[in-house]
């Protein structure tokens, strides 16, 4: 098995992946294309070795998820209040959103092992948990008014999005996470903090997003309710077809023929060996790609 620690990386692939952020601009047109070259390269071909896989099956995340959908599923079917006091927070408390997420994440924390609170996976998955009830909250209530929601807020939140849209939520910020780690590691603060940022976001908005979507939808074909994903996944982790499909969404938008990069050679998949090219506005005619990313649908 591999490592969750997903920034233990060689030079060489410290190298490549820095070389990936370099290549991204926030104003070009292909700025989306370009970040997604970056989060595919940050996670590497998806194989039962893979650090990311293994942070995504790691006891934490699935101490996360489960705490999440609990939460999810309380809110469901008890009165805000009753699912509150069940988490030693005070019922009666108009803003609760900022200590319901810090008490589920120490519940989970506590519930860890030492060594297991100082992996990746575990940072990525207790800072995913916060910012998934957010997320949730977010869907009935302005962002920018979500740390004000009431007890009922919350509730109806939980109420409206289905406890499998939740759990794909959860995933997106655990990847979302990791994959900051990754490109951090890899900048080594020679990248500027502005530029990092914004492919951090758009990481999220597009790789994260359309990752955990296609998690859920290998695992709903096969029946497998969300709070099983993360142990199912790891006792199939040897079956090369389930690991294929994530792939398949991991380099979705490479291009897949040789002319696409001026007749490079090509490797796994169709995908050009070594650093795709990208024309820069002004500089020639675009490079043709398999087709144009757009915002991730939230």
């Amino acid at each position: 098995m591999g490592s969750q620690n997903v920034t233990n990386f060689s030079t060489a692939k410290a190298n490549r992946i820095r070389q990936k952020i370099e290549e991204f601009h926030p104003r070009s047109p292909q700025a989306d294309l370009e970040a997604w070259f970056a989060a595919a390269d940050a996670i590497g071909e998806f194989n039962k070795t893979n650090s990311f896989i293994q942070c995504l099956t790691s006891p934490s995340v699935e101490m996360a998820l489960r705490s999440v959908i609990s939460l999810a599923t309380g809110f469901k079917y008890k009165n805000p209040e009753s699912v509150l006091q069940g988490l030693g927070i005070d019922p009666d408390k108009k803003r609760p959103l900022g200590e319901l997420g810090a008490r589920l994440t120490k519940s989970v924390s506590e519930n860890l092992s030492s060594t297991q609170q100082e992996t990746k996976s575990s940072f990525a998955a207790t800072d995913a948990i916060p910012r998934t009830i957010i997320d949730v909250v977010s869907e009935v209530v302005p962002r920018e008014d979500v740390t004000a929601a009431s007890p009922a807020q919350i509730a109806d939140a939980f109420k409206k999005v289905p406890v499998r849209e939740v759990s794909t939520i959860l995933f997106r910020n655990v990847i979302s996470s990791l994959l900051n780690m990754t490109l951090e590691a890899a900048a080594e603060g020679k990248v500027s903090r502005t530029t990092v940022n914004d492919l951090e976001r758009r990481s999220r908005e597009q790789f994260a997003a359309e990752l955990s979507k296609g998690i859920d939808q290998l695992l709903r074909q096969k029946g497998i309710v969300p709070s099983d994903i993360p142990s199912f996944i790891r006792k199939n982790i040897e079956k090369k077809p389930a690991l294929q499909k994530l792939e398949d969404v991991r380099v979705k938008h490479y291009p897949t023929t040789p002319a696409a990069v001026g007749g490079a050679g090509v490797g796994y998949r169709g995908i050009p060996k070594g650093k795709p090219k990208v024309t820069r506005p002004g500089k020639g005619k675009p490079r043709v790609v398999k087709k144009p990313i757009g915002s991730a649908v939230e």
